[in-house]
């Protein structure tokens, strides 16, 4: 999901605490923000930390020359590979941009062929910051395809296709695993701590710390009231386990438990991250809890429908209408074109480019 649509679900859950509601009437209290904060905060983690302490064994850089040698590309991700199978280690392997201008990259595709133990790299068009080819400007013939072929029992189960083009491009883990073969895990960084319960455990309690201090700031004296103490725990604590809980509706789940656990699960696969009806929906649904949440715990109530009336009419019948005239626009769209079904592959590609365009645009920056 996208960084305001967490934001919003943080917020949300911090309204339905009647203590925070009221200490922000009454008190002037900021502490409902804490929700929305800790809501936001592990995509933060990932794409303004994890992400560059990652070191890298191999990193390709096409702007070390001005045409890009695909050939040389193809024969590093397969040297990245036989040093994996090797050593016995993690090796990563990172696939920079190439900016031709101030507008202006060059694409250029990866393909793990794992049928025929094979790497295809092909130099594709220049393309705008938007990723709106420009045409007449892919080369032609055999210098835009380069071909490596590998010798270990790879287990690649993303889309065969990745493409760097511009901001930052994609990166690798090839991971050993305990029967030989090898693990290929797109931008193993995300979600491989962050969005998990055990994070959520360990960062609450910095969310009481900020509150408190914050709290003395305002006040000019230290003053701890242990039943805030503790709604500013648990707001800091669900905001960011809401996080955690969206984001496995994706395609992509996330590791939930470390250390206890090691490897990034699989979402549910109801829709990927960038999918604007989706979060959308999920803001609208933010939103219809917050309005109720605040009418709830107010002195005098505007309104006192009842709880499933009210999601009835402000959140189910709206979007039920909303998804239906998508269905049916996209029907009429789709009318006389070729379909095609993205494959898991592609919609947890999408997933994980979408969040890296929002959440920063890397080290070649």
């Amino acid at each position: 999901m996208k960084g305001f649509t967490h934001f919003m679900t943080g917020i949300a859950i911090a309204t339905c605490f009647g203590l925070a509601v009221r200490a922000s009437v009454d008190q002037m209290s900021q502490i409902i923000i804490l929700g929305g904060i800790f809501g936001y905060l592990p995509d933060f983690l990932d794409f303004q930390v994890s992400r560059f302490l990652v070191d890298f064994d191999y990193e390709v850089d096409p702007t070390l020359e001005r045409n890009i040698d695909p050939q040389r590309i193809a024969d590093m991700f397969v040297e990245a590979i036989h040093k994996a199978r090797d050593s016995g280690k993690e090796t990563k392997i990172k696939f920079n941009t190439m900016k031709m201008g101030a507008d202006t990259w060059r694409q250029y595709g990866i393909m793990v062929d794992a049928d025929n133990k094979r790497i295809v790299v092909k130099v594709g068009p220049l393309v705008t910051t938007g990723k709106t080819p420009l045409p007449g400007t892919e080369p032609k013939g055999d210098e835009a395809i380069g071909v490596a072929y590998y010798n270990a029992n790879l287990i690649h189960t993303y889309e065969a296709w990745t493409y760097a083009d511009i901001m930052s491009g994609p990166d690798y883990s090839i991971i050993p695993e305990k029967d030989g073969s090898l693990r290929l895990d797109f931008i193993a960084w995300h979600r491989k701590w962050s969005h998990s319960i055990t994070a959520g455990l360990a960062f609450a309690p910095l969310g009481v710390l900020l509150y408190l201090g914050l709290t003395a700031a305002f006040a000019g004296e230290w003053v701890i009231n242990i039943e805030m103490t503790m709604t500013a725990f648990m707001i800091c604590l669900y905001g960011y386990w809401i996080h955690v809980i969206v984001d496995q509706f994706g395609v992509m789940g996330s590791n939930l438990f470390p250390p206890f656990t090691k490897k990034r699960s699989k979402g549910l696969g109801l829709f990927h991250s960038g999918l604007s009806i989706a979060n959308f929906g999920t803001n609208w649904i933010s939103v219809a809890v917050i309005l109720y949440n605040l009418n709830y715990w107010a002195t005098e109530r505007t309104f006192t429908t009842n709880l499933f009336k009210y999601f009835g009419i402000t959140t189910v019948i709206p979007l039920v209408a909303l998804a239906l005239i998508r269905y049916f626009w996209l029907r009429h769209e789709e009318k006389g074109k070729a379909h095609h079904d993205a494959t898991e592959g592609e919609l947890d590609y999408m997933e994980k480019m979408d969040e890296m365009m929002e959440y920063g645009s890397g080290r070649n920056v």
